[in-house]
């Protein structure tokens, strides 16, 4: 219990003792109420910070006086002292997290389907951990001519077609893409990221840009019944209008970001 700073108040008599008990006169009643204690409500950032700062002054009690004379003038306008604690406390932010990769499928390619401007192509998949998507990566060839297209991660319907609720997209060209086949992997990464929470269906869209020229971007896919059991590649032939579901074929692709912030 905190201890009185001062002597009790008389019964008739408004006050606080300490910082927990504070007593309130009504008519001839005397109300005392006790204050929760506050909690220590530093944060762990804010305990590494102070001990960071522990650290330095106690390197500088560690230097010889030839050393810390050594400071004088570093820092204009500053003492040895301010100088050298500058030096030690000056902020370094920290490393990005890594990005991890999620849900993918990545082999046993060995035909592709087409998209331009009215051909939509899409992959289905089902996050087994929340997350947040910055970029995808596919395995994609073009024809001859380059152009531009858009990538999309959209959510699904109540039967896991795609729909046109987009959740974040890019135009990219076409033009760095190889024109040879098999085709080589490309990441585009997304103008802003989307938090997908697990086990929800989500759609990875590929189309061409509706009003420009739009020469053929072919998608490598594995038709083989591959064993990706968490989604289905999804081809479009009206500019995703309506779908038509291929169960026994996936897409050659992955999807990447960051573990949520906790």
């Amino acid at each position: 219990m905190a201890k009185p700073k001062s002597p009790l108040l008389s019964l008739g008599a408004r006050g606080t003792i300490a910082d927990s008990l504070t007593l309130q006169h009504r008519g001839r009643a005397t109300i005392a109420r006790k204050k929760p204690i506050p909690e220590n409500l530093r944060s762990e950032a804010q305990l590494a910070q102070r001990q960071v700062y522990r650290d330095a002054i106690s390197a500088w009690h560690a230097l010889t006086a030839e050393a810390k004379e050594a400071w004088r003038g570093v820092c204009p306008g500053l003492s040895p002292y301010h100088c050298f604690m500058r030096s030690e406390l000056k902020y370094v932010p920290p490393l990005p997290p890594e990005l991890t990769l999620y849900e993918y499928y990545n082999t046993g390619d060995f035909s592709y389907f087409s998209a331009n401007d009215t051909n939509w192509l899409a992959q289905t998949f089902t996050p087994s951990i929340s997350h947040k998507i910055t970029l995808a990566k596919l395995k994609l060839f073009r024809n001859i001519e380059s152009a531009e297209y858009a990538i999309k991660i959209t959510t699904t319907d109540q039967d896991e077609y795609p729909t046109d609720n987009v959740l974040c997209s890019k135009i990219f060209d076409s033009e760095p893409i190889t024109k040879d086949s098999p085709g080589e992997w490309y990441e585009p990464s997304f103008d802003e990221p989307a938090i997908l929470p697990q086990d929800i269906v989500y759609a990875m869209i590929i189309h061409g840009i509706p009003g420009l020229p739009n020469p053929r971007l072919y998608w490598r896919r594995d038709q083989s019944a591959p064993t990706y059991y968490r989604g289905a590649v999804y081809t479009s032939a009206n500019s995703g209008v309506s779908w038509t579901r291929h169960l026994y074929d996936e897409f050659m692709f992955e999807e990447w970001g960051y573990p949520l912030e906790q």
